[in-house]
Parts: structure tokens; sequence; C-alpha cells
């Protein structure tokens, strides 16, 4: 977290930046948000404010960086902000908190897809796991004008351990993934069959076939399901 101060038209005006890399796709997104800036104002009291001098707020930033997004919300960054809205009639309030609590997601991509030079380019590069250090340094002056020196090589030694960790976590992601979807199917099945078998009941012609099918499938999904547990369990000694 950063407390920063920035030009202003009246001077320098203090505002306070909280940066964090969020692993994994998180549930109720914008509502943690919300709940994380608001904590961030609601301190600010008896430290930047005193008393009722709620004039004295500053403005806070969270910026949440998220290397596995949706696929829909790749190479991109938005911001969510309050907005003034007159439901009945008009008004002159200034409104002067409407832009205390920023939000703002960067969600990364490819990197071969981002405006070149841009941030989200940058931070692609930087994250992605299907460049090498060599040509990642090479393209960081070449296209970024950044000069890489020890510092910053030292930094990227660092932060791999990180990267490969986002790699490996999706990878057991998808598998655990695979594993529902494959119960899930199975699932269908045998509850398809069941439904069927209250009918069967009263037949007898044909009821020992479905049976058989009926047990083929919950042994085929026994079979799916140990096999992908199976790789888990590799996945995770290769990662331990």
């Amino acid at each position: 977290m950063f407390d920063i101060a920035v030009p202003g038209p009246k001077g320098l005006v203090h505002i306070i930046v909280n940066i964090e890399m969020q692993k994994g796709k998180i549930t109720y997104l914008l509502k943690r948000e919300d709940y994380y800036t608001s904590r961030l104002v609601s301190r600010q009291k008896g430290t930047v404010f005193f008393h009722d001098n709620y004039k004295d707020i500053v403005q806070v930033y969270s910026i949440w960086i998220l290397p596995q997004p949706y696929v829909d919300n790749k190479n991109a960054i938005t911001a969510f902000r309050y907005l003034k809205d007159d439901i009945d009639g008009a008004t002159i309030y200034t409104n002067d908190s409407r832009n205390i609590n920023n939000i703002v997601l960067i969600s990364l991509g490819d990197y071969e897809k981002a405006t070149p030079g841009s941030l989200l380019g940058l931070l692609d590069l930087i994250f992605t796991s299907r460049i090498d250090q060599k040509e990642k340094f090479s393209k960081l002056t070449n296209e970024f004008g950044i000069r890489v020196t020890e510092t910053i090589k030292k930094g990227f030694e660092k932060m791999y351990s990180y990267v490969d960790s986002i790699a490996e976590d999706w990878a057991i992601d998808k598998a655990a993934e695979k594993i529902a979807d494959v119960e899930n199917y199975y699932r269908k099945i045998i509850d398809d069959w069941k439904m069927k078998e209250q009918g069967w009941e009263k037949k007898e012609q044909g009821w020992e076939k479905e049976r058989a099918d009926l047990k083929k499938a919950n042994d085929e999904l026994h079979n799916q399901v140990a096999m992908l547990e199976n790789k888990i369990k590799e996945m995770l000694k290769i990662k331990n």
C-alpha cells in the first residue's frame, strides 16, 4: 500500500493506492474489492482525518492485477467509480465523495494480442510463462525502452517462482474441473437410468440389459475419476 502525492489543480493531492496480485478466479470479485476499499477509507479516521472533518478524507485506489481472468475479460483495464444520478428532478450537488472509492481491475491475457507498448502489454510480457528470460529482457529494452539492470534481473528471479506456481495451480484447477465435468456427466447418465428403472419395475423384458448398461456407466465413472485423481497426485508430487 502506498501513500502518494500527485499534482492537482490546487497543488498536491494525497491518495492511497493499494496494489495486489490475485491468483485464480475470485468469486464475488467486485463486492470484495468494494469491501477492501471501504476499509481503507474507514481506517483514515484518527490518522488522516479527525472528528467530523470528512473533507480531509483522501481518495483510495485499489488496483488488482488478475493473471487468470475469465476468457471474455482478458487484456482489459476496467475502472469502477461512484456516479451521480438524478432520479427525479435535477440537483447541483458536487458529489465530492463520488471518487473516494476507486476500483481498478487489470485483467492480463496474451502478450501477442495486447496493444504494442501498452501497460497491459508490459504486464503480459512480465508474467507470461511462454517467453524465456532472455527474450523478455530484449523486449523490455527494445519495445518498452526499459534498461534491464542487475536489480531488475534479481527481481525477475524472485518473481519466477510465483509465475510457476500460477501455471501449476492453473493446471491443477483445470484437472479438477475436468473431474467435476466427468462426474457430472456420468451422474446424469446414472440419474437418467435410475428414473427409467422406476418404470422398469413393471416390465420384465429388457430389464437385465438396462441394468447392465447402468452398471457399465457406473464403473466407467469410477475409472475416469480414478485416472484424473492419479494425474492430480502426480502433478502435486512434481510441485512439491
